[in-house]
Parts: structure tokens; sequence; C-alpha cells
């Protein structure tokens, strides 16, 4: 899945967001007796650029993910991740990619 924007929020307040990011989740092996079973893995989610309004409290946040829907911003997924960004410059959108480790899903 892709989507065009995304809200970080700490403490229930905007701290900055991400743009252009791709969630995908990979299948896993789970070898039984006489064959395999598959089951979903954690989530892999990546942003090409973010940008922040003050600088993080923690490296864990609510990432809010948008896609553009028939010309309108629909929110898609709500989940809990870990971000450990290179460059903590405030106000400007910075280059990435930065990796969104999965926590929790709130969607669900």
């Amino acid at each position: 899945m892709e989507g065009q924007i995304g809200v970080l929020y700490q403490e229930g307040k905007q701290i900055g967001g991400v743009f252009d990011w791709q969630y995908s989740i990979a299948l896993e092996p789970m070898p039984k007796k006489n064959w395999t079973d598959w089951k979903a893995g954690s989530p892999n989610i990546t942003a090409l650029s973010y940008w922040l309004l003050r600088k993080p409290d923690s490296p864990i946040f609510q990432a809010d993910l948008f896609q553009f829907i028939r010309g309108h911003l629909a929110l898609v997924d709500s989940s809990i991740v870990e971000i450990k960004f290179p460059d903590f410059t405030l106000n400007k959108k910075l280059l990435g990619p930065v990796k969104m480790i999965w926590t929790k899903s709130l969607s669900f």
C-alpha cells in the first residue's frame, strides 16, 4: 500500500509528518511436520521524506497514514511506530528515506 502523507503525534500533539510512504507486509514461513504454513510478518513502513515541527521527546510516535482517494485524503492506517531520524532540523522538508518500525496497530 502506498500513500501521500502521514502525520506523527506524541502525547496527542502533532510533532511532524512524512511524505510518500509505503507500507508492505511480507509472509514468513512457519514449518510444520510435513509442510510449511505461512503467516503475515510485521509491517515494513518507509517514507521518502519528513518534516519536524519540534524535536521529539522519544523515538515512539503515533503515525496516521493517509492516501488520496477520489480527490480526498482518507485515513488508511493508524499505528504506533519507532523512528530514528537522521536529522532534527525543524520546519523544513528533509529527504529520507525514513524507516518506521511498526510496534502496534491502532486501526483494528
